[in-house]
């Protein structure tokens, strides 16, 4: 097992100010392929995917996520990692264009900065598969504490909303409403004193292979 070290591990995250945490993975997805009569494989393909995940302090970078609408590739953040550590297995730099695949925002403490969660997806060329042509996003859709920009949520039209409230005896509880909708952008919540919320988004990606 390697060790990294957080403080020598350099992060490269276009419009952010302040990298949290990083988390990477990858992934070969090898599927294989069998005839009848044979426990051996006829084939083996893989359809790999990096996926990295990014905590950073708000306010982040903004990002347009409205459905695709040709065959634009999505695969258009630069990310970039580079560990610091040592032993066995130590992991090299991981770097290229990314598509985002998730947000979300979070701020509990009214005091404290409020802190953007960011996933992203690659599909690299391994295993005698190519990388895909394109990648374009579906519907986006989400939810906020807030129907304004201040979770990094920005809806497009109209929202429903739901409710929620907990308490307890001889404490003090809470209630919130949260609204539900299609996003237009997500990034850029707010880290003012004085505010709390949360907001997420879930951005669906279909990879395109001609």
């Amino acid at each position: 097992m390697a060790v990294i070290i957080g403080a020598g591990t350099q992060v490269s995250f276009p419009g952010a100010n302040c990298v949290v945490s990083a988390n990477w993975n990858y992934n070969p997805n090898p599927q294989r392929l069998y005839c009848l009569g044979s426990w051996t494989p006829f084939d083996v393909i893989e359809k790999a995917t990096w996926t990295i995940s990014l905590t950073t302090y708000a306010p982040g970078p903004s990002y347009n996520v409205l459905a695709s609408d040709s065959c634009v590739n999505v695969q258009d953040y630069s990310i970039s990692i580079s560990p610091a550590g040592c032993g066995p297995g130590f992991p090299g730099s991981v770097s290229g264009s990314f598509a985002v695949s998730g947000y979300s925002y979070s701020k509990g403490d009214p005091n404290a900065p409020g802190q953007e969660t960011w996933s992203f997806t690659r599909w690299p060329s391994a295993g005698g598969t190519p990388a895909p042509n394109y990648v374009i996003r579906g519907i986006v859709e989400g939810t906020s504490t807030d129907p304004v920009i201040n979770t990094g949520i920005v809806f497009l039209g109209s929202t429903v909303q739901a409710s929620s409230g907990s308490v307890s005896a001889g404490s003090v509880g809470e209630a919130n409403v949260t609204y539900h909708g299609v996003i237009s952008s997500i990034g850029g919540g707010t880290s003012a004193a004085g505010t709390t919320g949360n907001g997420s988004a879930n951005i669906p990606l279909t990879p395109l292979w001609f």
